[in-house]
């Protein structure tokens, strides 16, 4: 089941199996208790989701989602 079902999604989970599904960005630290309330309202709605803390730029932070195939980035600053 699982080698067809990434076969026809091209070697990429979909979004009801990734494992993680939800990744959240924070552009300036002030917005780190908003990001964190986001985050607990996506887990008690049932979805995976983790925050970014890096300290790299924005566009390298949604670069490496993308490349991790995280289906759903949120940019919150």
């Amino acid at each position: 089941f699982l080698a067809l079902l990434l076969e026809g999604h091209g070697g990429v989970l979909p979004f009801w199996i990734a494992e993680e599904q939800v990744r959240i960005f924070v552009v300036e630290s002030s917005c780190m208790p908003w990001a964190r309330e986001v985050k607990d309202l996506l887990i008690r709605a049932g979805l995976r989701a983790n925050i970014d803390i890096h300290g790299t730029s924005l566009a390298t932070k949604i670069y490496e989602a993308s490349q991790q195939n995280i289906p759903i980035a949120i940019v919150i600053g």
